[in-house]
C-alpha cells in the first residue's frame, strides 16, 4: 500500500487544532465541580503526612467538631514532611508506589491542597501524553496522519479526560506507558546504549508509578522475544539487562510492600469480591463504550448495547491492523491490548473476582485500542479513492467518532458528577447545606466521611463516633442528620428514643448510602 500523507494531513490541520484546544480546555474546566471521592481523599491524606489511625483517634471521639477539623488532614501540614508521606504510603497503602505521591506532596506545598490544586497536577501531567502518543505512533507507523489521529482521539476520549482530572497516579501512568513503549521501539530500532538507557529510565519510573506496569513490561518482553524469533540476540539481552536493572532498582519498594503485606492484602481484598459473569460482561461492555461515549451509571442497562457496534468496530480494526501492517507493528499493538486485559479478565472468569471491572487497570489495553483505531482511520484517507465522495464519507466517519467523544466530555464538564465519582456526596451535602446550623452524626469510615466534608458548608458541625453506645446528642441543634448509620448506631439512637426519618437513599449494586433526620428536634428545643 502506497501512502500519500501530505494532502490529507493539510486537510486535518484545522480539525487537529480545534480538537487539541478543546481537549486541553476540558481537562482543566470545573476541576472542583465533581465530588472529591474516596480514592482522592486518600491521596490528600498521604500528602498531609498523617496516617489513618491517627486521624480516626483524633476525630472519632463523640465530640462536636468543625468541618475544618477533617479538612486539615487533607492539606500539607507543617508538622509533617515528605518522609511522613512516604511512611504513611508504605504502611497503609503499599500497593501504591511513591512516585506520584512524592510529586503531589511537592505540588501541594507550592500550590496548596485544595481540590482544584490537587486535580491540576494530573491534568498538567496528562498533556504530556499528547507528544508521547505521537512519538509512539511515529515509531510504529512513520505516518503523521495516524499519529495525529491518535492524539486527537486521546485528547477528547472520555476515559482519558476522566483520569486526567482525578488526583491519583493514572494520568502519569498513561504517559509512562506511552513513553516506555515508544522508547522500547526506538531502542530496538537504533540499538544504541543511549536509547536503551532512556528505556531503562521509563521502566524504573513506570514501576514506581504503578505495580501494574509490570504487565506492560511483560508485554514488551513477549514482543521483543517474538520479533527476535525467541533467540538470545543482542536486542533480547539488552532488554533482559534493562528489565533486571529496573527490577533491582524497584526492590526497595517490593521489600516495603512485603513487610507490610497485611495492609497490602487488606486494601486489595475487595478485588476478590465475587462478581456474577453477566455483571462482568456488562462492565466490560460499558467500559469499552467509554472510549467514545460515557454516561451516568444509572443508564448502563440501556446504553450498554452500544458496546456491540463498538466491539464490532474494534474487531474489524484489529483485523485490519493485523493484515495490513508488518509483524513488528501489529504484534506490538496486539500485545499491548492483550496482556493487561487477559491478565485481569482470566482470573475473574476463573475465580469470579472483579479485577477487570476497574477501567483504570485496563488503561494499557485502551491505549492499544486507540492506536489501532487511529491507524485504521488514517489509512483510508491515503488510499486512491475512485472519487472524492468516498474520501469525504470517510472523513465524516472520523468526525462522528471524535465528535461523539467531544460531546460526551463537554456535557460531563458541566455536570456535578459523572461515572466513577460518588454522586451521593453531592446530593447528601445539598440536603445538609440547606439546613440552618446543622449537626451531622455518623460512624461511617473515614474514607466515606472525608469526601462529604469537602462539600459541606464551613459552619456545619459533626459528631463522629466509634462507640455509638456512648453517644450523647447535643441538645442545642435544631437540624440533626444521621449519615448512613450502622446497626450499632441505629440501636444506640433507639435506646435514646430517637426516631430517625430517612430523607435520602442511594443504591447501586447493593451499595447503599442513606441520610436520616432526627424527628421533632425543633419542638423538643422550643419546649
Amino acid at each position: 500500500m502506497i501512502l500519500n500523507n501530505q494532502p490529507p494531513l493539510k486537510g486535518l490541520q484545522l480539525l487537529l487544532a480545534v480538537v487539541l484546544t478543546l481537549g486541553i480546555f476540558l481537562r482543566f474546566v470545573n476541576l472542583d465541580q465533581k465530588p472529591y471521592w474516596h480514592d482522592e481523599i486518600y491521596t490528600s491524606l498521604r500528602i498531609s503526612g498523617y496516617r489513618t489511625e491517627e486521624v480516626i483517634q483524633d476525630l472519632y471521639q463523640n465530640r462536636v467538631i468543625d468541618v475544618d477539623d477533617l479538612l486539615k488532614y487533607q492539606r500539607p501540614s507543617s508538622e509533617r514532611n515528605a518522609i511522613d508521606t512516604l511512611k504513611g504510603l508504605a504502611t497503609e497503602e503499599p500497593q501504591h508506589p511513591p512516585l506520584y505521591y512524592a510529586m503531589a506532596r511537592i505540588w501541594a506545598e507550592w500550590f496548596g491542597g485544595s481540590v482544584t490544586a490537587m486535580r491540576s497536577l494530573p491534568a498538567l501531567i496528562s498533556l504530556l501524553a499528547f507528544p508521547a502518543m505521537y512519538w509512539l505512533c511515529w515509531e510504529l507507523f512513520a505516518s503523521p496522519i495516524a499519529a495525529w489521529l491518535a492524539v486527537m482521539l486521546l485528547a477528547v476520549s472520555p476515559i482519558y479526560i476522566r483520569y486526567a482530572q482525578e488526583a491519583r497516579q493514572y494520568s502519569l501512568w498513561i504517559v509512562l506507558i506511552l513513553l516506555s513503549s515508544a522508547a522500547l521501539l526506538r531502542a530496538m530500532r537504533s540499538k544504541t546504549a543511549l536509547s536503551w538507557s532512556v528505556y531503562t529510565i521509563t521502566l524504573i519510573a513506570g514501576f514506581y508509578c504503578h505495580f501494574l506496569s509490570g504487565l506492560v513490561f511483560l508485554g514488551h518482553g513477549i514482543y521483543g522475544l517474538a520479533i527476535e524469533r525467541f533467540r538470545l540476540t543482542k536486542t533480547v539481552i539488552s532488554y533482559l539487562f534493562t528489565l533486571l536493572l529496573s527490577i533491582v532498582t524497584f526492590v526497595p519498594w517490593i521489600w516495603i510492600a512485603w513487610m507490610n503485606k497485611t495492609a497490602l492484602i487488606q486494601t486489595t481484598d475487595w478485588l476478590k469480591q465475587p462478581t456474577p459473569l453477566l455483571t462482568l460482561i456488562k462492565s466490560w461492555g460499558v467500559h469499552l463504550s467509554r472510549i467514545f461515549v460515557a454516561w451516568h451509571f444509572r443508564y448502563d442497562d440501556f446504553f450498554v448495547y452500544l458496546a456491540i457496534p463498538i466491539l464490532i468496530l474494534f474487531t474489524f480494526t484489529i483485523h485490519f491492523v493485523c493484515t495490513q501492517t508488518r509483524k513488528r507493528v501489529w504484534l506490538f499493538i496486539v500485545v499491548l491490548i492483550g496482556v493487561a486485559a487477559l491478565a485481569l479478565m482470566i482470573p475473574d472468569l476463573i475465580w469470579a473476582g472483579k479485577r477487570s471491572t476497574n477501567i483504570r487497570y485496563l488503561l494499557p489495553s485502551y491505549l492499544g485500542l486507540t492506536i489501532a483505531l487511529a491507524y485504521f482511520l488514517a489509512n483510508p484517507l491515503t488510499w486512491q479513492f475512485t472519487n472524492t465522495l468516498q474520501r469525504r464519507l470517510w472523513q465524516v466517519v472520523i468526525a462522528l467518532l471524535i465528535s461523539s467523544s467531544l460531546l460526551t466530555s463537554a456535557i460531563a464538564s458541566q455536570m456535578s458528577t459523572w461515572w466513577g465519582w460518588s454522586e451521593f456526596d453531592v446530593e447528601v451535602s445539598q440536603i445538609i447545606n440547606q439546613a440552618s446550623n446543622p449537626l451531622v452524626i455518623s460512624d461511617m469510615p473515614l474514607g466515606l466521611m472525608m469526601p462529604l466534608s469537602h462539600r459541606l458548608n464551613p459552619d456545619t458541625k459533626l459528631v463522629l463516633t466509634a462507640e455509638p453506645e456512648s453517644l450523647i446528642i447535643p441538645s442545642h441543634f435544631e437540624d440533626v442528620f444521621v449519615y448512613n448509620p450502622s446497626d450499632r448506631l441505629q440501636a444506640a439512637l433507639q435506646k435514646q428514643n430517637q426516631q430517625p426519618k430517612r430523607v435520602y437513599q442511594f443504591e447501586d449494586n447493593g451499595f447503599i448510602i442513606a441520610l436520616y433526620r432526627l424527628a421533632d428536634r425543633a419542638s423538643a428545643i422550643r419546649s
